[in-house]
């Protein structure tokens, strides 16, 4: 994904005829008429004076922090001066400031290997072929789970044999990601300082009524 106005340019003039060509013979030129092009696009679609009152409303009625706030008088601020550049990279900005939250509900059989201690494992799953192995203590005085560690490994081969990665690389992700196992505990608790500013939900899984 383009991640700058010039980027974005040049990225969608490739799919353009009547710039694809001239892009070949003048560079300079095909991207100064695409700007221009997508300059008025942009302008009548997040610029227009119904777009900039909507973004003064949700301002003012919807409940925002200052980060979020301070996005949206840039993206009026940028209409107001015709700054495109500058909208089209806050925009982007965001994206890239924007973590997602993926929530899943499931089940777990747990073997008791010893006193207190708990253990769990699976089948590989998913395209990966991951496997998850999660571990737990159970406190016998205090009555509740006082540490869990969820240990997560790609078996041999990795993607399924004949089935492409979508998207592309996500394995060796979940690989890279799977190096440290995830610990969960009720003393000296881990505080996860994320990279981003604004968090959304991405999807939620639930197990249906009838399961």
């Amino acid at each position: 994904m383009p991640t700058t106005d010039e980027e974005f340019i040049k990225y969608g003039l490739r799919d353009i005829p009547k710039f694809a060509e001239e892009l070949k013979k003048n560079p300079q030129l095909a991207t100064k008429k695409a700007r221009e092009e997508w300059n008025k696009a942009i302008d009548e679609l997040l610029c227009s004076k119904e777009a900039a009152a909507h973004l003064q409303k949700q301002m003012r009625e919807i409940p925002m922090g200052p980060k979020m706030k301070g996005d949206y008088q840039t993206l009026i601020n940028a209409c107001l001066s015709k700054d495109f550049k500058t909208l089209f990279d806050n925009v982007n900005t965001q994206n890239s400031r924007t973590c997602g939250i993926w929530v899943d509900t499931f089940a777990l059989d747990f073997k008791r290997t010893g006193k207190g201690k708990w253990l769990t494992g699976s089948e590989p799953q998913g395209l990966c072929n991951v496997v998850s192995i999660w571990e737990m203590e159970v406190s016998e005085i205090l009555g509740f789970v006082v540490d869990t560690v969820k240990n997560t490994v790609l078996t041999v081969g990795g993607a399924k044999s004949g089935v492409p990665e979508f998207p592309p690389g996500v394995c060796k992700s979940i690989r890279e990601e799977a190096k440290e196992p995830t610990v969960w505990r009720a003393a000296n608790e881990n505080r996860f300082e994320p990279t981003c500013d604004f968090i959304k939900h991405d999807y939620i899984l639930a197990p249906f009524p009838w399961e």
